[in-house]
C-alpha cells in the first residue's frame, strides 16, 4: 500500500482507499498492468473462438449435410460398392431400403426412400439448398403410405381439408393428388392419398415431378427419378 495525492483536494489518500478520507472525492483507478496482460491474450483467443463458431455456422447454415454429400460424391478414382451405393443415393439415382421394429407391436416397419435430383431454398429461416424425398411406408398399424418430406419448410395442408398436390409422371399431363397433414402437425411432409395408384404409376416411371405450395414461398417442385423401385 502507497500513499497518493488526492485528485481533488491534495490530501495524502491510500492507494487502495476507494474515495479520499478527506473529501470524499472518488479514487480514479487506471489499468493495471495485470489487466493489460489478460486483455492482450483473452482478447485474440475471444475473437478466434468466435469467428471459428460464426464460419462453423455459415457452412451448416449454407447446405444440408446430404446435398454436400452428394455434390463430393463423384470425387475420388476407387471407392467401395458401399460408397458407390450411398453417393447414388445421395444423388436420387437410388431407393434407399430399410427396416425397423415398431416398439408398440414388436412388428417390422419397412421404409422405401428417393431423394429428389434438385434442391429447393425457401425464404428464411429456411434459407438453405436442400433435397426433398419421397418416402414409402409399410406399417403393422397404419399400413401403407407415400411421404413427400422436407429437412425444413411449411408446406401448406390442411389437416381437415387437405391440399391439392399435383404430380406429373413423365411427359403425361399432371395429376391431383389429395395431400394429408400429418397427425403430429409437423410443416415439413404431408401424405398423400390414393397410396396404391401413386406407387403403380411410381413403379413405372422414369421421372416425376411434385408441386408443393409453401408459406409465403408459393409453389416449388421436386423432381425425381424413381426407376428401379422394389416395393411389393
Amino acid at each position: 500500500m502507497a500513499l497518493i495525492k488526492c485528485a481533488a483536494c491534495g490530501g495524502q489518500m491510500s492507494s487502495e482507499a476507494a474515495a479520499c478520507p478527506t473529501c470524499a472525492h472518488p479514487r480514479k483507478r487506471g489499468v493495471t498492468v495485470g489487466q493489460v496482460i489478460k486483455w492482450i491474450f483473452v482478447a485474440p483467443l475471444a475473437v478466434m473462438v468466435f469467428s471459428c463458431a460464426y464460419m462453423a455456422t455459415r457452412v451448416a447454415d449454407t447446405v444440408e449435410p446430404s446435398v454436400a454429400e452428394a455434390a463430393g460424391s463423384d470425387v475420388g478414382s476407387e471407392r467401395s460398392p458401399e460408397a458407390i451405393e450411398a453417393a447414388e443415393i445421395l444423388q436420387g439415382k437410388a431407393w434407399k431400403y430399410e427396416e425397423y421394429i415398431d416398439e408398440l407391436t414388436g412388428k417390422t416397419v419397412k421404409t422405401a426412400t428417393l431423394y429428389s435430383t434438385n434442391t429447393v431454398e425457401l425464404t428464411r429461416p429456411y434459407a438453405k439448398p436442400q433435397l426433398g424425398r419421397i418416402v414409402l411406408r409399410r406399417h403393422p398399424t397404419h399400413g401403407h403410405d407415400v411421404m413427400i418430406r422436407l429437412f425444413r419448410g411449411q408446406i401448406l395442408c390442411s389437416a381437415s381439408q387437405g391440399c391439392d398436390v399435383p404430380v406429373r409422371f413423365d411427359e403425361a399431363s399432371p395429376l391431383r393428388y389429395t395431400g394429408i397433414e400429418p397427425a403430429d402437425h409437423s410443416s415439413e411432409s404431408l401424405f398423400l392419398r390414393e397410396v396404391d395408384g401413386f406407387v403403380r404409376r411410381l413403379k413405372g416411371a422414369e421421372k416425376v415431378v411434385v408441386g408443393l405450395t409453401f408459406f409465403r414461398d408459393g409453389q416449388r417442385t421436386l423432381h425425381f427419378e424413381p426407376g428401379g423401385l422394389s416395393w411389393d
